[in-house]
């Protein structure tokens, strides 16, 4: 997949509903809305809302909306410019459907990812950071494997599936704000991250220097080999410790974080910091690659569920995939039937036209996705009337 070209925006209120009280963060920010948020950073919201909205794109482009149906041409909807939910659907269903439902799964998966800075802020290996990259990939590891155990149930719970796409996704966007990657292959995401009994790059060993010393704006700070290890910073509050090393007598040492909340950006070698938050100087040492580490953790979101031979999408069932980010239909069809005996004679004809009624309706954009029956037997009540059978649809009203 080649690199994404994204135009920044902010336009999703709806991420109001999840915002911490906290001020920390260990990669990028949670959503736009925190004070350490630079109006051109991305944030975890972001990257996952536009992550998963391009892999449904990819689904609507490669799946037939109705049986037989035509499928809409190559680049006409993952092509969308500043992609929503919204722009989505005029574009899949010409206005016809709701983006709702939708959104609240997007927003569901935005809001576990965010709690994982709530409840594990001071855990290293939940943010790849202190070099705790094994330890990270692990819990990636874990958290797949649980997930599409989840999902090959017959009857899987997709909140919990949310959750833990969430939590997935978190880290994995971590790792290219918190290590190296970025500074040593630009804009290309790291398949092998999270993949169980895939290898990763070594870790730098305990004695190996990763940083010199910088200030400000910190460029080429990073010493190790090139491509060969990889390493990321150490933030102080953290489970995991940065070795300590004077910065007044040595220029080398393990990396730091960086950034405002992280004390060791000056009192332990190597002084500065490595990460790429954002795109202000003075909250990301590596501020000038926030976009491209962001370009990548969406490239990577849309990875995790499209690729072809381990994204999610193509290891799950269809109805399954539009379940998890609910696909499908708000709307349901409701049939009332009269079985009172005066009505026996009539039954084969109108379950002749049920079935027809059921047939077309499943061939349309907007299909629903629940059919209900519901019988009654009381002459008296419609006494009188010529009618015996009444057919209902319930919809709920587009939303603009």
């Amino acid at each position: 997949m080649g690199t994404l070209h994204i135009m920044k925006i902010r336009t999703i209120p709806h991420i109001l509903l999840f915002i911490w009280t906290f001020t920390y963060t260990e990669a990028f920010f949670p959503n736009p809305y925190g004070q350490y948020v630079g109006k051109d950073d991305f944030t975890h919201a972001e990257i996952t809302e536009i992550g998963i909205l391009k892999a449904v794109a990819a689904f609507y482009e490669e799946t037939p909306l109705t049986p037989g149906g035509s499928t809409p041409s190559s680049g006409s909807l993952t092509g969308i410019q500043d992609i929503t939910a919204k722009k989505l659907y005029d574009k899949v269903y010409a206005g016809s459907r709701s983006p709702r439902r939708l959104q609240d799964a997007i927003d569901n998966i935005v809001s576990y990812n965010n709690k994982v800075d709530q409840d594990h802020h001071n855990v290293a290996a939940w943010h790849f950071n202190g070099e705790q990259i094994e330890q990270s990939n692990l819990k990636l590891q874990g958290i797949r494997t649980q997930l599409l155990s989840e999902l090959h149930k017959h009857n899987p719970n997709y909140e919990l599936s949310r959750q833990l796409i969430g939590q997935f996704l978190h880290i994995l966007q971590m790792f290219y704000s918190n290590t190296n990657w970025i500074e040593e292959n630009g804009a290309n995401k790291y398949p092998a991250v999270g993949m169980t009994g895939v290898t990763l790059l070594p870790t730098a060993g305990s004695n190996d220097d990763a940083c010199k010393s910088c200030s400000g704006v910190c460029v080429f700070n990073i010493i190790l080999p090139k491509k060969q290890f990889l390493t990321s910073g150490y933030k102080s509050g953290q489970d995991i410790q940065k070795p300590y090393k004077d910065p007044k007598a040595n220029t080398k040492g393990k990396c730091s974080h960086g950034g405002p909340t992280d004390n060791t950006t000056t009192t332990s070698a190597a002084t500065g910091g490595i990460n790429k938050d954002s795109k202000v100087p003075d909250r990301s040492p590596h501020f000038y690659k926030h976009t491209q580490a962001a370009q990548t953790a969406i490239d990577h979101t849309v990875y995790f569920f499209n690729d072809n031979t381990n994204g999610i999408r193509h290891l799950i069932s269809k109805e399954k995939f539009m379940n998890l980010l609910q696909l499908d239909s708000s709307y349901s069809l409701v049939f009332v039937i009269d079985t009172s005996g005066s009505m026996v004679s009539d039954l084969p004809t109108i379950i002749q036209e049920s079935k027809s009624i059921i047939q077309t309706a499943s061939t349309v954009s907007n299909a629903p996705s629940n059919y209900i029956l519901v019988t009654f037997s009381d002459p008296e009540l419609f006494y009188g009337r010529t009618i015996r059978v009444s057919f209902m649809v319930e919809m709920s009203k587009p939303e603009g």
